[in-house]
């Protein structure tokens, strides 16, 4: 990740394209949208990193359905756990099962860090462009 990424209030398209698992055509277009949160300077755009965070939960997450087709309460905290039998993780409380890709706040402590699920040879998720694996025999607080 660039050092506006990491080191300020602010991401780059590049570090958008490090951070989410789109393609650069789906970037360029998702940054060109009219409610997509950015600062235009010119060609040049920056993007706020607490307006892309709000941008996140109040666009993308809460249109997120479970497979059952209710919507989980964002503002709720839940548990996951791992299910080693179906291989992936699952919300307890309600029964869903995560996909790699989705995105959630991860609670280290009190503070929930926006984070997106993904799987190579372990599970992990990707917080501010750094991995953090997840171990399977643990259970952990989100909110999605």
């Amino acid at each position: 990740m660039g050092d506006a990424g990491r080191n300020s209030s602010f991401y780059t398209v590049s570090d958008l394209y490090r951070l989410l698992p789109l393609g650069k055509n789906a970037i360029y277009k998702l940054v060109n949208q009219e409610d997509f949160p950015k600062i235009k300077f010119g060609r040049k755009v920056i993007i706020p990193r607490d307006w892309f965070d709000e941008w996140v939960r109040s666009t993308v997450l809460k249109n997120h359905s479970t497979e059952e087709g209710h919507k989980l309460n964002m503002k709720e905290k839940h548990t996951i756990m791992f299910d080693k039998d179906r291989q992936r993780w699952f919300v307890i409380d309600e029964g869903y099962g995560l996909h790699c890709g989705e995105c959630f706040s991860l609670y280290i402590g009190d503070k929930p860090v926006l984070c997106r699920l993904e799987f190579d040879s372990d599970w992990y998720v990707i917080m501010d462009g750094v991995r953090f694996y997840l171990r399977t025999q643990d259970k952990y607080l989100i909110a999605i």
